[in-house]
């Protein structure tokens, strides 16, 4: 995958998947499922949850107040990703030692709002497969090389379209 936007990063969850982007700098760089968990320090498919945590101004998604990506990351390295403790019944709802009572209780107070940017973050289904039915409607439940092969057709259509 060659991008820059981060919203991609969950997808080196996906066995073989190579993000490719650019620094700051103009340099290019290669992400992995290791390289993402070295920089965020949660796994690559945690990232739809840390970012459910503390927003994304880049798609004008509000996160909690006061939990920015340090923050977000310190609570899902320890909790775990949302599926396993905010969706539950019971809801876990223990202050983890990484965050102060003030800030989870914000967490605790925006549980909806964390619930519904978590499902327009997630490019993964429970399946570990991208959520291919939501990207586009010609794809139902179709396995991974059809989603593949619609998303590239999709970007031929528009690539015509522009020149």
């Amino acid at each position: 995958i060659n991008s820059a936007d981060h919203d991609f990063h969950q997808l080196c969850a996906l066995p073989g998947v190579i993000l490719s982007t650019f620094t700051k700098e103009g340099q290019h760089s290669f992400l992995d499922r290791e390289g993402i968990a070295l920089r965020y320090g949660v796994p690559a498919s945690s990232l739809p949850s840390v970012y459910s945590l503390c927003g994304d101004s880049s798609d004008n998604l509000n996160g909690v107040f006061g939990v920015g990506l340090v923050t977000a990351c310190k609570i899902i390295a320890v909790m775990g990703p949302l599926k396993d403790w905010l969706f539950c019944e019971p809801m876990i709802v223990k202050c983890p030692d990484a965050v102060s009572l003030k800030v989870w209780n914000r967490v605790l107070e925006d549980i909806e709002k964390i619930k519904e940017r978590y499902e327009l973050i997630d490019l993964l289904d429970s399946g570990g497969l991208p959520a291919a039915k939501i990207m586009h409607p010609d794809l139902d439940a179709a396995p991974l090389e059809d989603w593949f092969s619609v998303l590239s057709r999709e970007i031929k259509k528009i690539s015509a379209s522009c020149i």
